[in-house]
């Protein structure tokens, strides 16, 4: 019996639909909470469904102070999944944004290497990390959907030079605008790349070759801006970007904010795996092999991930595109036998097929089964015991409550009016045009600010106090005579003037 290799690109129709398949396994890893900030994306489709877009605060207690509900899309679409289907409506929705966006980076990919197996790999190792990292019930999971198909449709038209692909980059940016206008810029900055490599540029002996007409994108691009007028606030959203990041005060105590280090496993997973890419790229190197486009995508999806975590999802979409196309000429052989096969011969295959899939799913699920429902049970924990405190707590004009950055947004999503929530970037004066709530809690969270003063100030008669998180406010009310204890677990407190 002979045997011969074969290219693994040119191997039976069912084995290529069960490696296509193979991106699915990532949807064991999206975890099954329901995301914090849910809550208060929640409450405000719920207010924007039955009372209109909102100009002035209606969640927290500073109710006069201005916001820009720069989701206001995304929370709609959320509010009525949830009250349709509750939280399985949600996980389903999650699924399904995440098939799409495997599909389509695994289409990206596919366009600009012709290599299956390439493809695959990098596309799925990078899946399978977004899935276990990014995959929670925020305005992101559109906005990842946006980005992708603007590349694709970039790449359409780079390769075959049709206009009509360029002719829905309104409707995304459009869409953009209004499921996460904080991401509206990057829509731009995205496609620069493209645009770039459409210039006819000459550096000294180096001349590029133009993938496509500059001007055609030019004309796209700038048509593309008017959309983004088409939204509840108008520029204000367009410009949200530029006065919600970058504050050191919301980078240095949201996680997902801070700078890429190797402090902790994400950074160092990151920094290894830009290592890797990195030799690859320089040892596979030849004259004019790199298209400009996929570089500054790379390089600039790298200057994002490294500036802060949350950027990491983008990075490693993008970069595994790249990266594919890096590598794009690597082959893998496997040696067959030229004999036909007997039908009992073909059904071990399947059976070994099916008990290697089986193997794979049964390693994920021991791998991620395990934290998963550690983490999940304390959440319950906490959940349940601000469900204990609420039940404490009137719901009155009268009631004046404390509730951090962590708790607030729950309490809304039962109709209290905390002190602050999650949306950070809401707290801002430059955003509310009245007072740094944000820079407050910051320093009181910190210890920079005198306790007795900022109680003062507020006359809170009743605070939803944990442990850790709002240690010294805490230890002071511990202290304080004028206050109660009147619920009392390892993490959530409930405090009332007395």
């Amino acid at each position: 019996m002979e045997e011969k290799k074969i290219n693994i690109n040119e191997m039976p129709k069912w084995f290529r639909v069960l490696l296509l398949l193979t991106p699915l396994i990532g949807i064991l890893l999206i975890k099954t909470t329901l995301d914090n900030d849910f809550y208060f994306l929640y409450a405000t489709g719920e207010y924007i469904v039955n009372h209109g877009f909102p100009h002035k605060d209606f969640l927290s207690m500073h109710s006069s102070m201005d916001i820009i509900v720069q989701q206001w899309l995304s929370t709609v679409i959320y509010y009525y999944v949830y009250k349709l289907f509750g939280k399985v409506g949600v996980l389903l929705l999650l699924y399904i944004c995440y098939v799409i966006v495997s599909y389509l980076s695994l289409k990206l990919s596919r366009m600009i290497t012709n290599n299956m197996f390439v493809s695959l790999i990098c596309v799925l190792a990078a899946d399978v990390w977004i899935a276990a990292m990014f995959i929670v019930s925020r305005p992101q999971m559109f906005t990842y959907i946006i980005m992708l198909f603007e590349m694709y449709l970039l790449e359409k038209f780079v390769q075959e030079k049709k206009i009509r692909y360029l002719c829905v980059l309104p409707v995304l940016s459009l869409l953009l605008i209004n499921l996460h206008a904080s991401m509206w810029a990057m829509f731009f900055v995205y496609a620069m790349p493209y645009f770039v490599n459409a210039l006819p540029i000459k550096i000294g002996a180096w001349k590029q070759t133009p993938c496509c007409d500059y001007r055609k994108l030019l004309v796209a691009g700038i048509v593309s801006i008017l959309p983004g007028f088409l939204n509840p606030y108008g520029i204000k959203a367009m410009l949200y970007i530029f006065s919600s990041f970058g504050v050191p005060e919301i980078n240095d105590m949201i996680n997902e904010m801070k700078a890429t280090s190797f402090e902790n496993a994400a950074g160092k997973m990151f920094f290894f795996l830009v290592g890797v890419m990195a030799v690859v790229a320089l040892m596979r190197k030849k004259q004019n092999r790199y298209e400009t486009r996929f570089v500054l995508l790379f390089a600039g999806s790298l200057v994002m991930a490294l500036m802060n975590y949350k950027s990491h999802a983008y990075f490693y979409i993008f970069a595994s595109i790249c990266f594919s196309y890096m590598i794009q000429d690597a082959q893998v052989m496997l040696k067959v036998s030229d004999a036909k096969r007997t039908p009992a011969e073909k059904k071990r295959l399947v059976l070994l097929a099916g008990l290697f899939a089986m193997t794979v799913v049964i390693a994920v699920m021991a791998i991620t089964t395990t934290p998963q429902k550690k983490k999940k049970s304390e959440e319950v924990v906490s959940y349940n015991q601000l469900d204990d405190v609420m039940k404490m707590i009137p719901k009155s004009d009268n009631v004046v409550l404390y509730g951090n950055f962590v708790c607030g947004q729950y309490l809304e999503f039962h109709g209290y009016h905390p002190y602050i929530d999650g949306r950070a970037e809401l707290f801002l004066k430059a955003n509310n045009k009245e007072y740094d709530y944000y820079i407050e809690y910051y320093k009181l969270k910190k210890g920079e600010m005198n306790c007795k003063k900022f109680l003062e100030r507020y006359q809170f008669n009743y605070l939803v106090v944990e442990k850790e998180r709002d240690s010294f406010l805490y230890n002071y009310l511990i202290d304080d005579n004028s206050y109660k204890q009147v619920y009392k677990s390892k993490t959530v407190n409930l405090f009332t003037k007395q």
